[in-house]
């Protein structure tokens, strides 16, 4: 697995990589994807707000431009789901859109792995394995709980200390992912969660009937 060697070096190439994606989503060669992203739940100002990108094309870079040892970077053509703070970026993870790996997510390399937790003092809370469907969620939810978003599913995506802290303190938890992060996070904590029923995204590219749900969910259990 590649290693940061060069954590600036990293920074400018995750910069670089994120304006040209960017470029692309919103240039000539992005309204097909604009359109599967409006399906998919998010608005023109939303897609721009949360700076998303789109690369089209499979890329395989030697490590060290980026800043990496190791393996030489390889990425497949997806939505890139950028997370940063205080102008750096701590994550870009590609959500796969179409063939066979459609829904995969891939994780750039070198990127923060850390659950991303926003909230401590709501009695609800949802948990999202991926940053784009964590996106999706976080406008839905609109404050009513707090939010802890998984770089990606998995059997060791809910083992982070902070992530089943933070279930185990709040009164209520629904899980959207799949059944082995449902297992994992309810035998981290020692208690049952409650369990999104409907996918967020289709495997047709759309956006699932889970907005009801969360929706009645939330009528429950939010603070608001």
């Amino acid at each position: 697995m590649a290693q940061i060697a060069n954590a600036e070096k990293w920074q400018q190439a995750a910069k670089a990589f994120l304006a040209r994606t960017r470029k692309e989503l919103w240039g000539k060669a992005g309204p097909d994807i604009q359109v599967q992203l409006y399906h998919m739940g998010f608005s023109v100002n939303e897609s721009l707000d949360a700076l998303l990108g789109w690369n089209p094309h499979p890329m395989k870079r030697a490590a060290d431009k980026w800043g990496l040892t190791g393996e030489p970077l390889i990425l497949p053509p997806g939505i890139v789901v950028p997370w940063v703070e205080n102008t750096e970026i701590r994550r870009l993870s590609l959500y796969v859109c179409e063939g066979g790996r459609q829904g995969e997510i891939c994780v750039v390399p070198g990127s923060d792995r850390t659950p991303r937790i926003t909230g401590s003092d709501k009695p609800a809370v949802v948990v999202v394995a991926g940053d784009l469907a964590g996106l999706r969620v976080q406008l839905a939810i609109a404050g009513g709980a707090d939010l802890v978003i998984l770089p990606c599913t998995g059997e060791n995506a809910a083992l982070d200390d902070a992530v089943w802290m933070r279930v185990r303190q709040a009164d209520t938890c629904l899980v959207y992912g799949d059944e082995t992060l449902c297992r994992n996070l309810e035998a981290a904590t020692g208690r049952v969660v409650d369990k999104g029923r409907e996918p967020i995204f289709t495997q047709d590219g759309g956006e699932g009937n889970w907005i009801s749900g969360l929706n009645a969910w939330l009528s429950e259990n939010s603070s608001i």
